[in-house]
Protein backbone atom coordinates (compact mmCIF):
# COMPACT_ATOMS: atom_id res chain seq x y z
CA UNK A 1 0.00 0.00 0.00
CA UNK A 2 1.23 3.41 -0.77
CA UNK A 3 1.91 6.24 1.86
CA UNK A 4 1.45 9.46 -0.60
CA UNK A 5 -1.35 10.83 1.04
CA UNK A 6 -3.10 12.44 -2.79
CA UNK A 7 -3.44 8.91 -3.57
CA UNK A 8 -4.74 7.83 -0.20
CA UNK A 9 -7.47 10.67 -0.11
CA UNK A 10 -7.94 9.53 -3.99
CA UNK A 11 -8.36 6.25 -2.82
CA UNK A 12 -10.83 7.00 -0.16
CA UNK A 13 -12.73 9.41 -1.97
CA UNK A 14 -13.12 6.35 -5.07
CA UNK A 15 -14.37 4.27 -2.11
CA UNK A 16 -17.46 6.73 -1.17
CA UNK A 17 -17.80 7.42 -5.01
CA UNK A 18 -18.39 3.60 -6.06
CA UNK A 19 -20.36 2.75 -2.45
CA UNK A 20 -23.12 5.46 -2.85
CA UNK A 21 -23.61 4.54 -6.65
CA UNK A 22 -23.54 0.65 -5.22
CA UNK A 23 -26.40 1.66 -2.79
CA UNK A 24 -28.66 3.71 -4.63
CA UNK A 25 -31.90 2.25 -4.63
CA UNK A 26 -35.03 3.41 -7.36
CA UNK A 27 -37.45 3.26 -5.34
CA UNK A 28 -39.81 3.03 -7.65
CA UNK A 29 -38.57 4.80 -10.51
CA UNK A 30 -38.15 3.83 -14.22
CA UNK A 31 -35.01 1.83 -15.23
CA UNK A 32 -32.66 3.85 -17.37
CA UNK A 33 -30.30 1.41 -19.48
CA UNK A 34 -27.93 4.08 -20.17
CA UNK A 35 -27.75 5.30 -16.76
CA UNK A 36 -27.58 1.91 -15.45
CA UNK A 37 -24.67 1.22 -17.92
CA UNK A 38 -22.97 4.61 -16.79
CA UNK A 39 -23.40 3.65 -13.19
CA UNK A 40 -21.80 -0.08 -13.41
CA UNK A 41 -18.36 1.65 -15.41
CA UNK A 42 -18.14 4.67 -12.12
CA UNK A 43 -18.26 1.64 -10.40
CA UNK A 44 -15.77 -0.75 -11.17
CA UNK A 45 -13.44 2.40 -12.28
CA UNK A 46 -13.83 3.85 -8.96
CA UNK A 47 -13.80 0.34 -7.08
CA UNK A 48 -10.40 -0.39 -9.41
CA UNK A 49 -8.62 2.46 -7.67
CA UNK A 50 -9.29 1.76 -4.17
CA UNK A 51 -8.55 -2.46 -4.91
CA UNK A 52 -5.10 -1.09 -6.76
CA UNK A 53 -3.55 1.43 -4.19
CA UNK A 54 -5.01 -1.27 -1.17
CA UNK A 55 -2.97 -3.88 -3.24
CA UNK A 56 -0.09 -1.16 -3.80
CA UNK A 57 -0.21 -1.64 -7.91
CA UNK A 58 -1.55 2.03 -7.99
CA UNK A 59 1.00 3.06 -10.69
CA UNK A 60 2.86 6.13 -9.75
CA UNK A 61 1.18 9.14 -7.76
CA UNK A 62 -2.55 10.96 -7.84
CA UNK A 63 -2.14 14.31 -10.06
CA UNK A 64 -3.62 16.75 -8.37
CA UNK A 65 -6.38 17.34 -10.92
CA UNK A 66 -7.34 13.58 -10.80
CA UNK A 67 -7.77 14.69 -7.04
CA UNK A 68 -10.49 17.37 -8.08
CA UNK A 69 -12.50 15.60 -10.94
CA UNK A 70 -13.13 13.09 -8.44
CA UNK A 71 -14.01 14.87 -5.47
CA UNK A 72 -16.45 16.92 -7.50
CA UNK A 73 -17.40 13.60 -9.09
CA UNK A 74 -18.02 12.37 -5.58
CA UNK A 75 -19.94 15.36 -4.19
CA UNK A 76 -22.16 15.30 -7.37
CA UNK A 77 -22.80 11.31 -6.45
CA UNK A 78 -23.26 12.17 -2.96
CA UNK A 79 -26.03 15.34 -3.85
CA UNK A 80 -27.65 13.00 -6.09
CA UNK A 81 -27.87 10.23 -3.51
CA UNK A 82 -26.46 7.94 -6.04
CA UNK A 83 -28.39 8.81 -9.17
CA UNK A 84 -26.76 8.46 -11.98
CA UNK A 85 -29.30 9.57 -14.37
CA UNK A 86 -29.49 12.94 -11.77
CA UNK A 87 -25.76 13.72 -12.10
CA UNK A 88 -25.82 13.55 -15.74
CA UNK A 89 -28.82 15.87 -16.05
CA UNK A 90 -28.35 18.49 -13.40
CA UNK A 91 -29.27 17.99 -10.00
CA UNK A 92 -31.50 21.44 -10.14
CA UNK A 93 -33.17 21.22 -13.03
CA UNK A 94 -36.67 18.85 -13.17
CA UNK A 95 -36.64 18.99 -9.00
CA UNK A 96 -39.08 22.34 -8.54
CA UNK A 97 -42.44 22.39 -9.23
CA UNK A 98 -43.95 23.43 -12.85
CA UNK A 99 -45.48 26.95 -11.75
CA UNK A 100 -41.75 27.76 -10.96
CA UNK A 101 -40.29 26.10 -14.41
CA UNK A 102 -43.02 27.97 -16.60
CA UNK A 103 -42.19 31.51 -14.97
Amino acid sequence: MTSDPETLINAVVCAVIAIRLFLFRRNGAGYVWWGGLLAYALIVAAGSVVIRTLMGSYEGTTDPAELVINIVVCIMALSSKGNVVRMVKGIGRGGGSEKSQRD
